[in-house]
């Protein structure tokens, strides 16, 4: 599945603009989310409606209660959003993503929403700065929970 972050507000726009990449996505059986700064699921494309028939994006969503069932209480310990909020770059993991009593492994790409220069499109300096301390205690929740 590849997940798009996208942290600014023109989501709507940019989801608009690139329906052609979501129907060559769709064509090739790739699952496809948009996801906010706030995890929340902004858009998903025809796979990802078919494996999440419950989720209904107008609500946005918060990825991490909606992709898993039963619903989790924070951002999975593999998030690579998390991480591309952090540092603006592509990441990926395997999830363990719980479906009632069994466990699904999905193959997860995150990817920054780039402007016109391909620099991570509306993030600012102190933006960046708030997603790394928060990645940091991500990371020291995650590591005490193993501990």
């Amino acid at each position: 599945m590849a997940m798009f972050v996208n942290p600014f507000l023109k989501q709507e726009e940019w989801i608009k603009q690139n329906k052609s990449c979501f129907k060559l996505l769709d064509d090739f059986g790739v699952g496809v989310a948009v996801i906010s700064s706030k995890m929340e699921i902004l858009a998903l494309n025809k796979v990802t409606k078919k494996w999440f028939p419950n989720i209904n994006v107008g609500e946005r969503p918060i990825c991490y209660k909606s992709f898993n069932i039963p619903p989790r209480d924070d951002i999975c310990e593999y998030c690579p959003t998390i991480k591309t909020l952090t540092d603006g770059k592509v990441h990926e993991a395997i999830t363990e993503t719980p479906v009632g009593d069994k466990i699904i492994n999905y193959r997860v790409v995150s990817s920054p929403v780039k402007d016109e220069k391909q620099l991570p499109a509306g993030k600012t300096r102190a933006e960046n700065l708030k997603y790394r301390v928060a990645y940091l205690k991500f990371q020291a929740r995650a590591r005490d929970s193993v501990l």
